[in-house]
């Protein structure tokens, strides 16, 4: 099944990659610009692992899986950016404030760190290669439930909040039981669900719900 699962989220990440692509020429904010670079680490990621499966892992392909996941675990906090772009762009009145910034950016440092000293420091190579489910994407996804939340009170767009709540139990229960197919499916939801909200942000002009 490795054979096929893979290739198939590399090319679903393929087909995200395209249709945010587009978006971000449409797009004046920079976080389209971080969640293209985001959804295009995740293709080369499954790309590597698709290419490992199926021809085994020579050193070239080991070098290239844990270059892209280096990569992966340096921008998966970039999503914190997100989700700070997403409220300014919906008007939410706390999101132009100084302090709401401050508290994003010390919270994108804390998840780097995080990141660095949990899949690295205290990783090797081969845990890279045998157990690549790394914890910092629950860091990321937390803000993400506070815009959710705020598109679902003020926009009465729901689908964000449900899908990143649907998207964190089933990374949790996939961390848990060390599944990484589960979390792999979970993971590609999150990032399905904001491609879909990116898209209404770009078709449709927010105002303040009364």
């Amino acid at each position: 099944m490795e054979a096929l699962f893979y290739p198939i989220l590399t090319v679903i990440y393929f087909i995200l990659f395209i249709q945010i692509f587009r978006y971000s020429r449409e797009s004046e904010y920079w976080g389209t610009s971080w969640l293209l670079f985001l959804i295009l680490c995740l293709f080369f990621r499954y790309f590597s692992l698709s290419l490992g499966t199926g021809i085994g892992f020579n050193e070239m392909l080991e070098a290239l899986h844990i270059f892209a996941y280096v990569v992966y675990v340096v921008l998966i906090p970039l999503l914190v950016f997100v989700a700070l772009d997403i409220v300014r762009r919906v008007h939410v009145d706390w999101g132009e404030r100084l302090s709401t910034k401050a508290i994003f950016y010390s919270y994108f440092l804390i998840a780097v760190i995080f990141g660095v000293y949990t899949e690295f420091l205290r990783s090797d190579s081969a845990k890279i290669i045998l157990d690549p489910i790394p914890a910092t994407l629950f860091l990321a996804l937390l803000p993400l439930f506070i815009v959710g939340w705020a598109l679902w009170i003020q926009q009465r767009w729901p689908f964000m909040l449900l899908g990143m709540v649907t998207g964190f139990c089933g990374i949790g229960i996939g961390r848990l039981l060390n599944n990484e197919w589960v979390y792999a499916i979970c993971e590609c939801l999150c990032i399905w669900i904001l491609v879909l909200t990116e898209k209404r942000l770009i078709t449709k002009e927010f105002h303040p719900v009364p």
